[in-house]
């Protein structure tokens, strides 16, 4: 009797042994294929962020290549500049570069007339202090600028006129073209000086620029720039391109620059690029969606700024909606 109880005891055991296994194995099957589908999941994470990662990278690269191609430009054209404001340069052999020196050279006397009527504009409409007038030479890059009566008198100037440039400057006083311009000068190099006159819209008195060499190498860069951010800066996929000084002021651009990203808190990324010639990149979540690539610009050794350019990244929103 006994024994029977026992077998019917073990029998049980084995019952509930069988019981335990059978309902632990799916649940361990059920685990396993949980972690295979968690591996899996993260690879796929892993390898659809290596691939975007590399488009980017490509587009980085493309960004660069193009502001290096603006500068080549840029420096061709400050050659060609060059080449006319300085004779002993001229030969035969560069008559090319002589005839972009004289396009430079009309599209920068261009630029200077058109300041000067902004600030004759600016000047029928409420007028300038001196102090306002004083910092508008100095981002010019001009040495002077001051503003002439119908008679000759002076209402405001930002700095005196040098005693070297008084006959030069009389002479263009006294003539009666709406333009004047002085860009004969018998000396060359850092003691050039330089003089543009532009008469006032209402025909009384004439505003006055003077600029020495720095000066027209100040235009001549802005200039140069932006007919090379026209000519190689602006192909498909560019959003816009830009240039920009330290100070966050534009010097040449092209495209939708409002879509351009702010200094604001970059400000301080600007001085690193421009400390370490590197460059950088972000990701600016417009519509289209945009890589905006920044990279220190360099004109014949000169740190000039730096330029964003602002890429479509259609492929890269592609891949990832796919993915």
């Amino acid at each position: 009797m006994i024994r029977g109880v026992d077998n019917r005891s073990e029998k049980m055991e084995r019952d509930t042994k069988g019981q335990t296994t059978f309902f632990f194995q799916p649940l361990i099957i059920g685990l396993f294929c949980l972690l295979l589908i968690f591996l899996f999941f993260v690879t796929a994470l892993m390898d659809v962020r290596r691939t975007q990662n590399t488009l980017l990278d490509v587009f980085q690269n493309k960004g660069v290549t193009i502001i290096e191609t603006v500068e080549t430009i840029a420096r061709n054209k400050l050659k060609g500049l060059l080449g006319i404001t300085n004779r002993a340069t001229i030969s035969f052999q560069d008559l090319e570069s002589i005839e972009e020196g004289f396009r430079m050279q009309e599209a920068i006397l261009n630029r200077l007339i058109e300041f000067a009527r902004e600030l004759d504009r600016r000047e029928e409409g409420g007028g300038f202090t001196r102090k306002e007038l004083v910092t508008l030479a100095f981002e010019a890059g001009l040495q002077a600028i001051i503003l002439y009566d119908a008679h000759g008198g002076v209402i405001i100037e930002s700095a005196p006129v040098p005693e070297k440039l008084a006959p030069r400057l009389k002479l263009l006083l006294e003539g009666s073209n709406e333009i004047a311009v002085d860009l004969n000068n018998e000396e060359r190099g850092e003691s050039s000086s330089y003089l543009v006159g532009v008469r006032r819209k209402d025909g009384q008195g004439m505003i006055v620029l003077i600029f020495d060499h720095k000066g027209l190498q100040y235009w001549a860069s802005r200039v140069a720039i932006q007919k090379a951010v026209e000519e190689g800066g602006w192909r498909k996929g560019v959003h816009y391109f830009a240039v920009v000084d330290p100070r966050g002021h534009l010097i040449a651009g092209a495209g939708d620059l409002r879509q351009m990203v702010t200094w604001g808190k970059p400000r301080s990324n600007v001085e690193q690029i421009l400390m370490r010639d590197g460059r950088s990149s972000r990701i600016i979540e417009t519509s289209p969606e945009l890589l905006e690539v920044d990279a220190l610009f360099q004109v014949n050794g000169r740190k000039t700024g730096i330029a964003r350019v602002g890429l479509e990244i259609e492929e890269v929103s592609r891949l990832k909606e796919r993915n």
